[in-house]
């Protein structure tokens, strides 16, 4: 995967879905009121070897089936090219560390996940370009109190996701940055 094949892919998927970065920074807003973090802020080295896309709740996500909710998404998905192998990030906002919240946000990831594939699949009809993922990971972002413990890995084999917990400090008007130096610790890979 080359920079060149992420930006066809970029050019290629409608604005609604994109995140615009301002200079190499990426800002994720969690769209709800009660959530404690508000704003996300990715610094990241090189901004042409990223794309975040975004779903919007009923706008790119409808629901499909009776039984299963598939009209809900992450807050973000980030593709990221990493010596030369194009890796995904999935990653969800919430406002605290919470069992129900977990389960949430697995099912939301998996959404995310579809929709996904059923983009490049459209990517891949319309474009005649392949896109290979070779690794995908979740995330699971909520704020940082204290000196939190860090959590284990939590496993849903339902969803088949492997979710990742990431507790971020937050300023006072609930902003959280991750500048370029911290970039790589992040998103270590698991």
């Amino acid at each position: 995967m080359t920079n060149k094949n992420l930006k066809d892919l970029r050019d290629a998927i409608h604005k609604d879905l994109k995140i615009n970065p301002t200079g190499s920074c990426f800002s994720i807003k969690e769209d709800s009121k009660e959530s404690a973090i508000k704003k996300i802020e990715f610094t990241f080295k090189n901004q042409d070897d990223v794309l975040v896309i975004r779903q919007r709740d009923n706008n790119h996500a409808i629901n499909l089936l009776t039984k299963y909710s598939t009209n809900q998404s992450c807050d973000c998905i980030i593709f990221r090219i990493k010596q030369g192998t194009l890796k995904l990030y999935f990653c969800e906002i919430k406002s605290s560390y919470n069992e129900k919240y977990i389960k949430e946000a697995c099912e939301q990831m998996q959404a995310s996940k579809l929709f996904v594939a059923y983009l490049l699949a459209c990517y891949r009809h319309y474009h005649n370009k392949k896109i290979d993922i070779r690794e995908s990971q979740y995330y699971y972002i909520y704020p940082k109190i204290g000196n939190s413990n860090k959590k284990k890995p939590y496993i849903d084999n339902a969803n088949q996701t492997h979710l990742q917990f990431k507790p971020l400090m937050i300023d006072e008007r609930g902003i959280a940055r991750i500048s370029k130096k911290e970039m790589e610790k992040f998103f270590k890979d698991s």
